[in-house]
């Protein structure tokens, strides 16, 4: 694996630039020479990525979120609006994302997988193209294939937020190593600007990624520091702050001009800091797990910094940028404090970029691909055939039993705690705009919803769903007590249980309406 640093060849005693090169009328070039070396790692990471989540592809649950976001898409699609007539908390760009996904042809639930496939390919791409500062074209395609496989061990293997956002950082942190090289200064202000329409883009997928935009706009002003004065630098940072809002803006003026700003904010901005505060013990439980996971990317991503920061040239020039970068990642890791899983996917970008300069040495080359390959297929549930049949019939089976008992218009599903993909399946109404099962269901959301949740819940069950569905398992740490009563106590009078079944790690339980049952309907 031993490569020079730039993977170039020159002649002794002469430099060859850009002016020693023939030139071409466009026409004439073609994919040939230098176009084949960017491809074909190209090739090689795309048909890696799409062989290595083939296996999840139509899984209908790969994880308790995915199915829900596109649930949401899938309804914007049919003209609903988000917060309002289908409620949660998180930006409108990961929607659309997913009602992207919904609107093509084909099975919802390979359709938004392939594309979830596609968008970590293409990162997995831009931290090959970083890399290839480091070491040799073919060498770089080893963290970019890294970052691929330790999606598994935090529920990445799916359609997360991060993604799709990683994507966008990612690209905005190849611009801003790129003007670190370039001597023009209106092309630095010019990739500043990209970056920041990058991040705004980001930051309307998930908002966790606000410390990465606010270190990229501060790098990209340090670049500048030596070529504009203080106020010309003022005047570009207020423009790269307003291009990086501009989304958001729109977006909320979008709500403004319907009528539903007040649901819109509270939504995004407000009821995030209404939650309760998860147990302790569920969040240290998260955070172990999160540390002992990534331990051997984190031990790999910190010798490669060290390495990287102990060198001249280009590989010095950017180790200060890396570690930048990791740390805003990290803080947004740090943000909410819950500590889910896949918080540390923006993580494991940085890291796989920052371990690269580990593969220039044979021995602590063959270490690094040894244990960050085998490591993570050993920690998680790898995606396999059988797991996605097991949930595609566990679903099938489920919605059999529902579809009886709801329809489009009347009689609604309510999946009080089991998966949201049953909505999507059964083609049910919905009885409620807070149809994820954790916000009546999880004592955390009690009071970050906007509304009384127990009034909420009794007029779902005042509403008479056709079907309701529970679990055996709690799969939250604390159950909404006055809620489960409710609940309880209108499926003892009102209700029958038609059927159970296993469902990943628990049993889910199917009830219907007892007139429908009864053949009343």
């Amino acid at each position: 694996m031993q490569t020079t640093s730039t993977g170039n060849i020159q002649a002794p005693g002469r430099s060859v630039g850009i002016e020693d090169a023939p030139r071409q009328k466009p026409w004439q070039t073609g994919l040939s020479g230098r176009a084949l070396l960017d491809v074909a790692p190209l090739l090689l990471i795309l048909l890696f990525t799409l062989a290595f989540r083939a296996s999840q592809f139509g899984n209908p649950d790969v994880d308790f979120d995915e199915p829900f976001y596109l649930l949401v898409g899938e309804r914007l699609l049919h003209g609903d609006i988000a917060y309002v007539d289908i409620w949660d908390r998180k930006p409108i760009g990961l929607f659309l994302i997913y009602a992207f996904a919904a609107a093509w042809p084909g099975d919802l639930f390979v359709d938004y997988l392939v594309l979830a496939a596609l968008f970590a390919a293409a990162t997995a791409w831009v931290i090959w193209k970083i890399g290839c500062r480091y070491v040799g074209r073919w060498t770089a395609v080893l963290p970019a294939l890294f970052y691929v496989i330790w999606q598994e061990p935090f529920n990445g293997g799916g359609g997360q937020s991060a993604i799709f956002y990683n994507l966008l950082t990612a690209l905005c942190a190849f611009l801003a190593l790129h003007s670190g090289n370039e001597s023009h200064v209106q092309a630095r202000i010019r990739n500043g600007a990209a970056a920041m329409v990058l991040m705004g883009i980001a930051i309307q997928i998930k908002y966790i990624v606000l410390p990465e935009g606010i270190f990229f706009g501060c790098y990209f002003l340090w670049v500048l520091r030596r070529e504009r004065t203080l106020m010309e630098l003022l005047g570009i940072g207020a423009a790269y702050v307003a291009i990086a809002l501009l989304p958001t803006i729109g977006v909320s003026l979008y709500y403004l001009a319907i009528g539903h700003f007040d649901a819109f904010f509270y939504a995004n901005f407000l009821s995030v800091f209404d939650r309760g505060a998860l147990v302790s013990d569920h969040v240290s439980d998260n955070l172990t797990y999160i540390l002992i996971a990534g331990l051997p990317l984190i031990v790999c991503g910190i010798l490669g910094f060290v390495k990287l920061a102990s060198e001249r040239g280009v590989a010095g020039r950017d180790a200060p940028f890396l570690l930048g970068w990791a740390i805003a990642t990290a803080a947004g890791f740090l943000m909410i404090s819950n500590f889910y899983w896949y918080y540390f996917m923006p993580v494991i970008l940085t890291l796989s970029v920052l371990m690269v300069p580990l593969l220039r040495s044979t021995a602590t080359g063959i270490l690094a691909v040894l244990l960050l390959t085998i490591w993570p297929l050993w920690i998680s549930d790898t995606p396999s055939w059988s797991h996605t049949a097991d949930r595609k019939a566990s679903i099938a089976n489920l919605t059999a039993m529902i579809r009886p008992y709801v329809s489009p218009s009347r009689d609604c599903l309510y999946v009080f705690d089991g998966p949201s993909a049953l909505y999507l399946t059964s083609n049910s109404c919905l009885p409620t705009s807070y149809v994820y099962p954790d916000h009546l269901s999880n004592d955390v959301e009690r009071t970050g919803l906007g509304i009384d949740a127990a009034a909420e819940m009794q007029r779902v069950l005042n509403s008479r769903p056709g079907a309701i569905v529970t679990a055996e398992k709690k799969v939250v740490p604390i159950l909404n007590e006055a809620n489960v009563r409710a609940l309880d106590t209108a499926l003892r009078s009102d209700y029958r249980m038609i059927g159970r079944r296993r469902h990943g790690w628990r049993v889910i339980r199917v009830y219907a309406r007892r007139d429908l049952v009864d053949g009343q309907r």
